[in-house]
């Protein structure tokens, strides 16, 4: 069974406890995949936030609850500088931003102005934005694994077969694959190094060999 991280920020946790307790039961009767989650919902967790390797991470949009210095924005919007921060660290970490506060409004689905918007889009390359209730989450988390990066899930399919074994060379220094699974969710330098490496290996194979295996 292929497992994943989510990790929540928000200063709620019985409010997620109770969306995640029904979410993980149906990726397991429905998909076949193990789930496991945290929340991150005070200033010392959040600070190290960078340091989780997560496949998932959901930002709550507004976090007045929580024990934070806002630094002089508003707390409705800290969300949006906690994912710029996260975002400057972690590449390729699939983002979803959501809300209770969301505005549903026909064709205008969240109540931000055009330059924020313009803003998730380009710089923090939002996956998706949805309103905070369960069958958005489940379905937003269920897209996001569905679309989850090739390499990653070969790695670890690789190491539930040798059973965590064997290393990576890069740059001179050996990775083992839990490590180097690490350095691919985050988009590390590291990561993208073994990626760019992977990638030639693999096209050079297919120009030389051919890629149909039938």
């Amino acid at each position: 069974m292929r497992k994943y991280k989510i990790l929540f920020i928000d200063d709620e946790e019985s409010i997620i406890d109770g969306i995640m307790g029904a979410v993980t039961n149906l990726f397991s009767l429905k998909g076949g995949y193990e789930i496991t989650y945290s929340v991150l919902k005070n200033r010392a967790e959040i600070e190290n936030m960078n340091q989780i390797a997560a496949d998932i991470v959901l930002f709550d949009c507004a976090l007045g609850g929580a024990a934070l210095d806002f630094g002089g924005l508003d707390e409705t919007t800290f969300g949006m500088e906690l994912m710029r921060r996260f975002r400057e660290n972690n590449e390729r970490t699939k983002i979803i931003f959501y809300s209770g506060r969301f505005v549903m409004k026909g064709s205008q689905c969240y109540d931000f102005t055009n330059e924020e918007m313009l803003k998730l889009i380009n710089e923090l390359h939002i996956y998706k934005m949805i309103p905070k209730k369960a069958e958005f989450i489940e379905g937003a988390i269920m897209e996001a694994i569905n679309e989850m990066d090739a390499i990653i899930m070969s790695l670890e399919d690789l190491r539930e077969e040798y059973k965590s074994e064997g290393e990576f060379l890069v740059k001179g220094k050996l990775y083992p694959i839990d490590e180097m699974i690490r350095e691919l969710k985050k988009g590390t330098k590291t990561g993208e190094a073994f990626r760019e490496s992977v990638l030639k290996m693999v096209l050079t194979y297919m120009m030389k060999f051919g890629g149909d295996e039938e």
